[in-house]
C-alpha cells in the first residue's frame, strides 16, 4: 500500500467508492443540517483519515470481513461529530454501516477519557445493591439486534488498553454484572428500553407507570441473581437510539415514557451526547428527536428517508391461486398456498444455492404457526436444509438459530417480522418475501437485510 494508506488498499478504496457513488451519489451533495440550516460538514474518505485512536482504526480495517473502505455514513457522520461534538440524527438505509458509525466515536471517547471511570458504589439501604456507571447505553428494538451490536463493539474494542466491558441488558438472558465487590466496570450497556429501565431499579405498576423497585430487590426477579445490581447514568456520555423508527413503532406512548425516565436519570446537559440512527424518520421518531435532542443537533441524511438500497435488484414472481383444503380434525376448510407455488419457490431456492457455496437466503412469511409448518414441510420435500426464526421461540434458541445462519452453517432461514428489525446478516444474497409485509417501510427494512 502507498504511504499514508496503512489499512486501505487503492483497489479496495476505489471499489468501495464506486459502490458508495452508485448508492448515494456525490459525497459533497449529502444533506447535512443544523436546525434546518446547511452545515459545512467534514469528510474522511479512508479509515486512515479518521481522527480516532490508532488501535480503533486497525480494528475497523482488520475486524470487518472483506473490508474495502468506509461506508458513506461513516465518511461523513464520524468526522462531523468529532469536529462539532453535538447531538446527531443519522438517516441511512438498512445495511449501510450505522453501528460502526456510532461505535467508533463512543469507543474513541472512552479511550481518550479513560480517567473518567468511577468506581462501583454500594447503596446504603441494601448491601445487595451495587451501582455501575456505564459510559454509553445503546437502546434497540429487539434482543437479537442487541446481541449483534454487542459483537460489533467487541470486535472494534479488541486490544484496547485497560479493556472495555460490554453488557447485554435484554429479556430472556441474565445480565452479567460480574462478581460482587468487583471493580470491573461495565463501560457500555446495550439493551431494550424496558430492560434498561429495570436495570435502573424501576418497574411498572398495573397502570403502566414507572415506579422504583423496593429494597432489597426480590431474589425471584427474572433473571434471578445472587445479588442485585443497578446502573446509574450519572456518568453517561452517550445515549444511542438505534433503529429509532422501529423503537417508536412498538408503542410510542410507552417508549416515550421510558425515554423520559432514562433522560431524567442522566446528567444532562453537562456532558452527554444523544445519537439517533434510523433508515426512515417517521413523525413519531421526529417527535422523540425534538424532545430529547438539543435543538442545534446535527442531521445527516445519507439517503432520502425510507428509500431502498439502490444496489439491490428486485423482481416479482406471480404465485398460483391458493387452494382450499379440509382440516381432517376440525373438518373446516382453509386456504393454503398452491403446491405449484411451493415448487416454484423450491426451484428458485435450489438454483440460488448452486450459484455459490456461501449464498444465504432469507424467506419471509407471515407470523402464524400454520405458515411456518407448511413452509417447513415443503422445503423438507425438496431436501432443502433450513432453520426457522420467530418471536415465539425462547431467547437462547433464537440466538442459536441466528448464529447458525449468520455463520453459514445453514444457508436458508424462514422468518417472520422479527427478522425485519435491524439484523446484521453477512453475505445475505437473496431475500424472498413469500408473504408481503403490511407497509412499505417494512418492505424496505426486509430487503435491506
Amino acid at each position: 500500500m502507498p504511504d499514508g494508506n496503512k489499512y486501505t488498499s487503492n483497489a479496495g478504496f476505489q471499489a468501495k467508492e464506486a459502490s458508495n457513488q452508485l448508492m448515494y451519489g456525490d459525497i459533497d451533495k449529502t444533506k447535512v443540517t443544523i436546525d434546518r440550516k446547511p452545515l459545512e460538514f467534514e469528510i474522511a474518505e479512508r479509515v486512515e483519515d479518521l481522527k480516532i485512536d490508532e488501535q480503533l482504526k486497525m480494528n475497523m480495517a482488520r475486524g470487518v470481513e472483506n473490508f474495502q473502505g468506509l461506508e458513506r455514513a461513516q465518511q461523513i457522520a464520524i468526522p462531523t461529530f468529532l469536529k462539532n461534538e453535538l447531538d446527531m440524527v443519522v438517516i441511512s438505509p438498512t445495511g449501510s454501516g450505522k453501528t460502526a458509525t456510532y461505535a467508533l466515536p463512543i469507543l474513541n471517547d472512552i479511550v481518550r477519557n479513560a480517567s473518567l471511570h468511577p468506581q462501583i458504589s454500594t447503596d446504603s439501604r441494601s448491601s445487595k445493591c451495587q451501582f455501575h456507571y456505564p459510559r454509553a447505553i445503546i437502546i434497540v428494538p429487539t434482543r437479537e439486534l442487541a446481541v449483534q451490536i454487542r459483537d460489533v463493539f467487541t470486535n472494534l474494542a479488541r486490544n484496547i488498553k485497560g479493556g472495555i466491558r460490554i453488557i447485554l441488558a435484554i429479556g430472556g438472558l441474565p445480565t452479567d454484572w460480574g462478581k460482587k465487590n468487583s471493580n470491573e466496570q461495565p463501560t457500555i450497556v446495550i439493551g431494550t428500553a424496558g430492560r434498561i429501565i429495570a436495570e435502573l431499579g424501576y418497574t411498572r405498576d398495573l397502570d403502566g407507570n414507572i415506579i422504583e423497585k423496593p429494597f432489597p430487590f426480590d431474589e425471584r426477579d427474572t433473571p434471578p441473581q445472587k445479588f442485585a445490581s443497578r446502573i446509574s447514568l450519572k456518568s453517561i456520555r452517550f445515549i444511542v437510539l438505534d433503529e429509532a423508527d422501529r423503537l417508536v413503532r412498538k408503542g410510542y406512548s410507552s417508549f416515550y415514557k421510558d425515554m423520559e425516565h432514562i433522560y431524567e436519570q442522566s446528567d444532562l446537559p453537562s456532558h452527554c451526547f444523544s445519537f439517533m440512527f434510523s433508515a426512515t424518520f417517521p413523525p413519531n421518531a421526529q417527535a422523540i428527536a425534538r424532545r430529547f435532542l438539543f435543538e442545534d443537533h446535527i442531521r445527516v441524511e445519507i439517503a432520502e428517508p425510507g428509500t431502498a438500497n439502490k444496489c439491490i435488484q428486485q423482481d416479482f414472481t406471480k404465485s398460483f391461486p391458493k387452494e382450499r383444503i379440509e382440516d381432517p380434525e376440525s373438518k373446516a376448510f382453509r386456504e393454503v398456498e398452491s403446491e405449484k407455488t411451493y415448487q416454484d419457490l423450491a426451484t428458485r431456492v435450489l438454483n440460488e444455492l448452486k450459484r455459490a457455496n456461501d449464498f444465504r437466503i432469507l424467506i419471509f412469511i407471515d407470523g402464524s404457526n400454520r405458515s411456518f409448518h407448511d413452509m417447513h414441510n415443503q422445503l423438507l420435500k425438496y431436501n432443502i436444509e433450513h432453520v426457522m426464526l420467530n418471536d415465539q421461540m425462547r431467547q437462547p434458541d433464537r440466538l442459536d438459530i441466528l448464529r447458525k445462519f449468520t455463520s453459514g452453517d445453514v444457508r436458508v432461514m424462514i422468518a417472520n417480522a422479527l427478522a425485519e428489525r435491524g439484523l446484521d446478516i453477512p453475505k445475505l444474497d437473496v431475500v424472498i418475501n413469500f408473504h408481503l409485509p403490511t407497509t412499505m417501510a417494512n418492505y424496505v427494512q426486509r430487503i435491506g437485510r
